[in-house]
């Protein structure tokens, strides 16, 4: 029964935060003769407020002894809760001594708004995780999709590096180390065998009655299927290969070759590995070390447009980029020239550059990475890239390269990616340097749809 009245928490501790941060709001109002007659409603709204807060504790107490969550996280959220009830109702006691000091007032109406929102975090970051309102969560499971390498999908073991995948971006945000609803884990081995708080959910006796496999493949409109309706739901694709793990047995350390999967878990584990995994791993660019750049300089680089910014926290090579500069794009490039030990990846995406100019990127011999996107480059301008020995990535969308630029460019043993979206490359052209080039990846001229800029940063308008 206490445990069914804790439930009432989430619906609860709405009111007081509304119904503070109205008082809150009304305080500040009052401070102006306009609004004067709004005083005589404050004290009555907080009254209702801290009544509310003491119920909302109340309910919130009886919650957390479901131990969903990590006792020092719930054990935060409490105590900051308690004491901002305190502080509203010393707030209420005092209002009229404070009321004689606008500046004490004040700062009193502060501190209680710094309280509610505190509570109000570490709130939410119980139910919904503690990255929940915060920019380390932006792409998270983007980031985590892209961490997977399964270079031969026959080899790799089916629980550590598919079972376990899905269920970390699909299942862990509620029952891993920071949560645990009905005190079930799904982040580890001895979790999962482990079970909840009402039993096993893995039966290995009897793998088809499994409770995990029962939930998961419940309509989605089920009070009791798994993922929740309002979270991201598994494929068709992942349920099948989660079913295929739990009814052969569920093991934690058995390859796929060695459970010889059939047709249809075949095609699912083809499905996984195409969505979600890249086949080699990613190379690690070896750099030769070199000085970091004086401060004077980067200022005085930064005045002309220029935006430059460290590629990584473990060395001094550097990325520049030149959407804003001040001064004509020749003159720009050359005072480059003095930080050309350093560039390794340099922007230029509608900078205003002509061929003419990249006669002074060539000069730029570490260059890793190269935007021209948006600008008038020709093949002309092109043979003068040719030399560039470390570049692997250019993009050329928007360009007038053609055939013949980008077959120049090829010659580079270094590269990897180009981007050729609207620029001179008909379909005829753009198949056949994808057959020429198999070891290159080559983007756009086969799709309508144009490359997201990867740009932070917007062209000024002068």
């Amino acid at each position: 029964m206490l445990e069914f009245i804790g439930k009432f928490h989430p619906v609860i501790v709405h009111l007081p935060i509304g119904i503070f941060v109205l008082a809150i709001l009304f305080e500040f109002m009052v401070l102006s003769q306009r609004f004067q007659k709004l005083e005589s409603n404050i004290p009555f709204i907080l009254t209702v407020g801290i009544g509310f807060s003491i119920l909302s504790l109340v309910t919130g107490l009886l919650l957390s002894q479901d131990e969903s969550n990590k006792k020092t996280d719930v054990d935060l959220h409490k105590w900051i809760a308690i004491a901002t009830t305190f502080l509203f109702i010393f707030y209420q006691v005092w209002r009229n001594q404070l009321a004689e000091k606008t500046y004490a007032q004040v700062l009193a109406l502060i501190v209680l708004s710094t309280s509610i929102v505190l509570t109000g975090h570490f709130g939410g970051s119980l139910t919904h995780g503690k990255d929940f309102i915060s920019f380390s969560n932006i792409n998270k499971e983007e980031k985590l999709v892209k961490a997977l390498v399964i270079p031969d999908i026959n080899q790799a073991v089916l629980y550590k590096d598919i079972v376990q995948h899905t269920l970390s971006m699909k299942c862990v945000q509620c029952h891993g180390e920071e949560r645990q609803k009905g005190k079930l884990r799904l982040d580890d081995k001895n979790g999962i065998l482990a079970g909840g708080k009402n039993g096993i959910v893995i039966n290995l006796n009897q793998p088809e009655q499994s409770e995990l496999l029962k939930r998961l493949l419940l309509e989605d409109n089920d009070e009791y299927h798994m993922p929740p309706k309002n979270k991201k739901q598994l494929t068709g694709f992942e349920k099948t290969i989660l079913q295929w793990w739990i009814v052969s047995g569920a093991s934690f350390d058995s390859n796929i070759a060695s459970m010889q999967p059939d047709k249809k878990t075949k095609l699912a584990l083809a499905e996984f590995k195409k969505t979600y995994a890249s086949g080699e791993i990613e190379k690690v660019k070896q750099r030769k070390e070199v000085n970091e750049i004086p401060a004077s300089l980067k200022q005085d680089l930064e005045k002309d447009g220029w935006v430059i910014s460290a590629i990584s926290k473990k060395d001094n090579h550097i990325r520049a980029i030149g959407y804003n500069l001040e001064k004509p794009c020749d003159l720009a490039l050359k005072k480059l020239l003095s930080i050309k030990e350093q560039l390794v990846e340099l922007k230029l995406s509608s900078s205003g550059i002509t061929d003419k100019d990249l006669s002074i990127v060539k000069q730029l011999s570490n260059i890793e990475k190269l935007w021209l996107d948006e600008n008038e480059i020709t093949d002309q301008g092109i043979k003068d890239l040719v030399d560039l020995n470390n570049l692997f990535y250019i993009n050329l969308t928007f360009t007038a390269v053609s055939k013949i630029g980008i077959e120049q460019l090829m010659s580079n043993k270094a590269l990897e990616s180009v981007y050729v979206y609207q620029t001179g490359l008909n379909q005829s052209d753009f198949s056949a340097l994808k057959n020429k080039w198999k070891n290159i990846k080559i983007y756009g001229a086969d799709t309508m749809i144009k490359m997201p800029s990867d740009s932070l940063f917007q062209k000024r308008v002068k």
